[in-house]
C-alpha cells in the first residue's frame, strides 16, 4: 500500500489543495460528483439523478480547468493555447447536451478559442481599449482569420460527411479528379445503392425460385407484377436515405436456349464525376436443370402360405419418382457503364 502510494505521490502533490480557494479544490469536488453519480447508478438505478451528478462533475472540471488556465497559462507565440483546451471542454459539454446543435458548436469552437485568447490583447485591466501597433494588430489579425479558417474547414467536413451519410453511392464513384476529398481504402469496397438494391433482389430470387418446379417459375418470371413487386420489396434497402430519388431501376427478361436471362438495371441520375452519368448492370441467369428424385421407401403388405396357413409380410421397396425439372439462379458481378453521349438520345428511361 506504501508503494502505491509513493508511485501517485505526484499526482497527490498535484491536487493536493494549497488552500481552500484553488483549483485544485475544485478539481477535488468534481470527482466526488463523480463518485456520487457511480454510486447512485449502481444503488438505486436512477438515470436522472445520476446524469445530475455527472454533469456537475463536468461543471466543476470545466471551472478548475480553466482557474488553472489562468494560473499556469501555456504560452505558444504570444498567445494561450489553455484558452484552446478550455474552450473545447465547455464545446464537449454543451454538444453532450444539445446534440441537435453539436455540428454548430464543433465548428465554431477555433474561433471562439481565437477570440478568447485575443481578448487580453485588445482590453487592458481598466477594461478599457488599447492602443495596438500596426506589427500587433497584423498578429492578431493572422490569429482571428486562422482559426476562421479552421473553423469553415470543420463546417465543411461535417457537410461532406452528411453527403456521405445521405448519398453513400458518392463514395463508390470515382474520387480521384477530387481537389478535397482524398479517399482511404477501407477494409471493405464501398457499395453503392445501385448494387445494394440488386444483392437484395438476388437474395429474394434465391428464396422465391431457386430450387422450385420449372413451370412455375417460368410463370413467374413472365409475371410483370411479381417483377415489381420484388423491385419494390428490394428498394427497402435504400428507403433510409436522401438518394433513394435519385436512382431509377427497371427489369428485363430475355429468352434462352436452357432457360432465361433476368437482367437488372439501375440507372444513377445523381452529381458523378462524369457529366453523362452512368448505369448499373447485372444478369441472373435462370436456367432448367433436371433433378432425380430422392428414393423412397415403402412398405407393402403381402401374404405367403406357411405349413397351410397364411402369414403376413411387410417388406421394405424402394419407390422412385421420375425427373423432374427445377430452376437454378446464378448471378453475376455488378457491372458499371458509362453513359457516352451518343447513346443519351437512346439511353433506357428507366
Amino acid at each position: 500500500m506504501t508503494k502505491l502510494l509513493q508511485s501517485f505521490a505526484w499526482l497527490i502533490n498535484l491536487i493536493k489543495p494549497p488552500r481552500i480557494f484553488s483549483w485544485q479544490t475544485v478539481i477535488l469536488i468534481s470527482i466526488f460528483f463523480w463518485v456520487i453519480s457511480f454510486l447512485v447508478g449502481l444503488g438505486c438505478d436512477n438515470l436522472r439523478l445520476q446524469n445530475i451528478f455527472s454533469s456537475l462533475g463536468c461543471l466543476a472540471v470545466i471551472f478548475g480547468v480553466g482557474w488553472f488556465s489562468l494560473e499556469n497559462p501555456i504560452i505558444v507565440q504570444g498567445f494561450s493555447l489553455s484558452t484552446w483546451i478550455w474552450v473545447e471542454l465547455v464545446c464537449l459539454f454543451v454538444a453532450s447536451w444539445w446534440l441537435d446543435i453539436a455540428p454548430f458548436i464543433w465548428m465554431i469552437w477555433p474561433a471562439l478559442s481565437a477570440i478568447f485568447a485575443a481578448w487580453p490583447e485588445f482590453f487592458a485591466v481598466q477594461k478599457k481599449i488599447k492602443n495596438l501597433v500596426n506589427e500587433q494588430r497584423f498578429k492578431l489579425l493572422i490569429w482571428i482569420l486562422s482559426h476562421l479558417i479552421i473553423s469553415c474547414w470543420i463546417q465543411f467536413s461535417l457537410i461532406i460527411q452528411d453527403w456521405v451519410l445521405q448519398y453513400p453511392s458518392l463514395l463508390a464513384d470515382n474520387l480521384s479528379q477530387s481537389d478535397f476529398i482524398v479517399k482511404i481504402q477501407p477494409f471493405s469496397r464501398p457499395i453503392s445503392g445501385g448494387e445494394r438494391v440488386f444483392n437484395a433482389m438476388e437474395r429474394q430470387l434465391k428464396i422465391q425460385i431457386d430450387g422450385k418446379l420449372w413451370v412455375v417459375v417460368e410463370s413467374w418470371l413472365k409475371n410483370t407484377n411479381q417483377r415489381e413487386k420484388l423491385l419494390t420489396e428490394a428498394k427497402k434497402e435504400i428507403s433510409g436515405v436522401a438518394e433513394k430519388h435519385l436512382w431509377n431501376f427497371r427489369t428485363e427478361i430475355t429468352a434462352q436456349k436452357t432457360g432465361y436471362n433476368l437482367l437488372m438495371i439501375a440507372e444513377w441520375q445523381g452529381p458523378s464525376y462524369n457529366p453523362q452519368g452512368y448505369f448499373l448492370k447485372k444478369v441472373c441467369q435462370v436456367n432448367a436443370v433436371t433433378r432425380q428424385p430422392t428414393p423412397v421407401k415403402a412398405k407393402l403388405r403381402r401374404e405367403r402360405k406357411n405349413n397351410n396357413a397364411r402369414v403376413a409380410t411387410t417388406p421394405q421397396v424402394i419407390i422412385t419418382a421420375k425427373p423432374v425439372k427445377v430452376a437454378k439462379i446464378e448471378c453475376q458481378s455488378v457491372t458499371k457503364q458509362i453513359i457516352e453521349q451518343n447513346q443519351l438520345k437512346n439511353s433506357p428511361k428507366l
